[in-house]
């Protein structure tokens, strides 16, 4: 059986959705544990070994500026690129008051 993780969170310490000390202090005084950031490698390889395809959803990016963004978004696509066997897209997160630029930060023109 075919499994597809249609929603999935990022494993790496660049992808994780808590970003900020607070956030992180949130996760700890919450759920009292520690992230465990993973390689996009070693992300790939849990997939594969579990028999998961994931889309994957930073969850963060709506609230980044659009350079940012941009440079998210296209970090997610080059991990996309190194796995497609597991990685099979992305949830994008745009602001709509950002218009245009924003719609532009996820590589689409």
């Amino acid at each position: 059986m075919a499994i597809i993780d249609v929603h999935s969170h990022w494993g790496t310490r660049r992808g994780y959705i808590l970003q900020t000390e607070a956030e992180l202090a949130q996760q700890r005084a919450t759920w009292r544990s520690e992230p465990s950031y993973h390689t996009e490698t070693e992300m790939a390889q849990y997939f594969r070994d579990n028999g998961v395809k994931a889309i994957l959803d930073f969850g963060f990016t709506k609230f980044r500026p659009i350079e940012e963004m941009r440079a998210l978004h296209d970090y997610a696509f080059e991990t996309e690129r190194a796995h497609r066997d597991v990685i099979l897209r992305h949830w994008i997160h745009i602001d709509p008051k950002m218009g245009a630029g924003g719609f532009a930060s996820c590589g689409a023109a």
